[in-house]
């Protein structure tokens, strides 16, 4: 076989491999993408390095919403927040949700603490359904001086 039909056939076989359908890869978002729940609140939320901080004294719900790819089967969110809680005042709670864009039906699990104050730590959230015309979101009540830093699904 000569050089020109051996590298047609290398190039050709790199394309179909390339054509083959692959899981979606793991997605990140850092936190800044988030808002607060309630416009009231939009001033208690500052950034630090793609972080958000908590900078009132009580704890204010922060909701992220997260790029998904729905299909007719098998539509969970499972998602890890990367959190870090100041103090035992400051800590934080997560869950994951989804949403149907029709009825505004939710569903989601049991908020999950922070493991612990004083570093930062992941908070894993147990998977929640959403419809396949519906959204995902993840959803955080963040403590005074308290950060989401990174929510990985």
């Amino acid at each position: 076989m000569n050089r020109l039909v051996k590298s047609t056939l290398v190039v050709a076989s790199a394309l179909a491999l390339g054509a083959v359908t692959l899981p979606a890869a793991a997605r990140s978002s850092i936190g800044f993408l988030g808002r607060a729940q309630n416009p009231a609140d939009t001033g208690c939320f500052g950034e630090s390095y793609g972080s958000v901080v908590n900078n009132c004294s009580t704890q204010k719900l922060l909701i992220l919403p997260l790029t998904m790819d729905p299909g007719p089967f098998n539509n969970h969110l499972n998602a890890t927040v990367t959190a870090y809680a100041a103090n035992a005042t400051g800590l934080v709670r997560c869950a994951s949700l989804g949403i149907d864009r029709a009825s505004g039906a939710y569903w989601g699990d049991a908020y999950q603490n922070l493991p612990a104050f004083g570093s930062r730590q992941d908070i894993v959230l147990p998977g929640a359904f959403f419809p396949p015309d519906g959204t995902a979101y993840v959803a955080c009540w963040v403590g005074p001086g308290g950060q989401v830093n990174q929510v990985r699904y």
